[in-house]
């Protein structure tokens, strides 16, 4: 399973704690400042992705990102995957998140 990516959550092996890893791939249209992915996260394992600036699907970017003038990464907060932006405009658009994570449960 490890080479399966798909945007049902899928048990892709086993982490130093013997939780399960699980991986899903998640697409949003627009990045917003402290949007929520997902809940119920114990740990991020590992976070891949990329997004299209100002509409144009040319300009791709990794995620997370940091140029300095546009910051965007992701965290656990009580057990909530968020993601934070310093880009306050609606044009950091089509995330696509892969995300490798174990559960609280």
């Amino acid at each position: 399973n490890f080479n399966k990516y798909s945007t049902t959550e899928e048990v892709i092996g086993t982490w130093i704690d013997g939780k399960n890893i699980y991986r899903k791939v998640i697409k949003f249209p627009v990045i917003k400042h402290k949007m929520t992915v997902l809940t119920n996260v114990d740990h991020i394992i590992n976070v891949s992705g990329y997004f299209n600036w100002n509409g144009a699907m040319q300009h791709q970017y990794n995620f997370p990102y940091n140029d300095n003038d546009i910051v965007t990464w992701i965290g656990v907060d009580n057990n909530i995957v968020k993601i934070y932006t310093n880009y306050t405009n609606d044009t950091l658009i089509n995330l696509v998140l892969c995300l490798e994570y174990t559960k609280t449960t």
